[in-house]
């Protein structure tokens, strides 16, 4: 018995030295890899409203650094939170040593008016910035709001009551870049979540509720927009989104 115990003790320490020589061999390679394989150069893409130099110090990335231990999520946390016109961030990794940032921004669709001043937000309610009505001026004004404090970098805030307000408005802001309608559309009307309208043009566009907003696009544009010029004026009924209806002013 007591041979038998000291085999097994012996084993036991075996198993716990090739353990240890295990670890100490994947130490001895990530500092090798660390070594070797540095971050030496850093590119940023996606730019137009930032410069690279601002998201690369926002990144903490630099040069030297091992290119394997970059703290990507880190990096994306701190250059979304402090630019807010940057939808979404990518870090790519090339070895031997290079890093690009790949951004993607948002797209200043609309605005809304608040305690005296204009907020620009993207297609998903995003508060892009705080403004004038000038500085505005480029976007779409959507009226009937009640905004909760309205922040830049935060998500448009309409409370438990405005929720589908809020829905309805992030629908409708996508369905408007994807038919590439936001330069003909000047004012939008979601006073009532039901009865939801714009101006395009000349023409006033009832939509009804905001849900199924790129089928009633689709119609709008498959019938309304190749029947009648834009100048012709008059109201479009697509609040059935079998159906659009015109009534001539």
């Amino acid at each position: 018995m007591e041979q038998g115990g000291k085999n097994r003790r012996r084993r036991r320490s075996d198993r716990l030295y090739a353990a240890l020589i295990v670890t100490l061999m994947i130490i001895a390679a990530l500092f090798g890899v660390g070594i070797f394989f540095k971050v030496s150069e850093i590119e940023v893409t996606g730019l137009s409203m930032y410069k690279s130099e601002q998201v690369i110090d926002l990144s903490g990335i630099e040069i030297g650094d091992s290119i394997f231990f970059v703290q990507k999520s880190s990096a994306v946390i701190s250059i979304k939170s402090a630019m807010p016109y940057i939808d979404d961030v990518r870090i790519v990794r090339t070895l031997p040593g290079t890093v690009t940032i790949e951004v993607t921004e948002s797209y200043p669709i609309a605005s809304f008016s608040s305690g005296g001043s204009y907020w620009i937000i993207d297609k998903n309610a995003k508060i892009l910035e705080q403004t004038t009505s000038e500085g505005a001026s480029d976007t779409i004004n959507v009226t009937g709001l009640q905004p909760i404090m309205p922040a830049v970098g935060e998500t448009l805030a309409l409370g438990d009551e405005g929720a589908l307000q809020l829905e309805y408005l992030r629908n409708l802001l996508s369905a408007i870049l994807s038919y590439d309608f936001q330069d003909g559309i000047t004012n939008i009307d979601i006073s009532n979540a039901n009865d939801i309208s714009f101006d395009y043009y000349s023409f006033t566009v009832k939509i009804g509720r905001g849900e199924n907003v790129e089928d009633k696009f689709w119609l709008f544009s498959a019938s309304i927009l190749k029947e009648h010029d834009l100048d012709e004026g008059g109201t479009v009924d697509l609040s059935n989104e079998d159906e659009a209806r015109y009534f001539p002013q």
